[in-house]
């Protein structure tokens, strides 16, 4: 299954948010991936779906924010996401990300 999400994400915040326990598989299929936001850098992504955030980590920074503010998520058939499923900005899509790690993360935009 192939999810696009075209949402402007907004800079990466100064501090990095707090990082939670590591996840296998987000069940994205109850609503999908409602927003995202980029990392540190192309190697990091947060991602917002069933009420909370994760925090994506990627197989290495391979992801240019620069070129699009859209995403593509290759989720498995029942909208899950987990470490086979691959992220690729939408007008580089042969140029995929695969997942290193997931983990519950804090809201990355909260400025504390």
């Amino acid at each position: 299954m192939l999810m696009l999400l075209a949402a402007f994400a907004s800079p990466p915040q100064a501090a990095t948010p707090e990082i939670g326990r590591e996840v296998k598989r987000i069940a994205f299929a109850r609503g999908g991936v409602s927003d995202w936001e980029r990392g540190e850098d192309g190697s990091t992504v947060y991602l917002r779906g069933t009420g909370r955030w994760y925090r994506v980590t990627l197989s290495g920074p391979c992801i240019d924010f620069s070129t699009s503010p859209r995403l593509l998520f290759r989720t498995h058939s029942d909208g899950s996401f987990d470490r086979f499923s691959t992220i690729a900005v939408a007008n580089q899509p042969h140029r995929t990300c695969g997942v290193k790690s997931i983990h519950h993360s804090a809201n990355p935009r909260r400025s504390d």
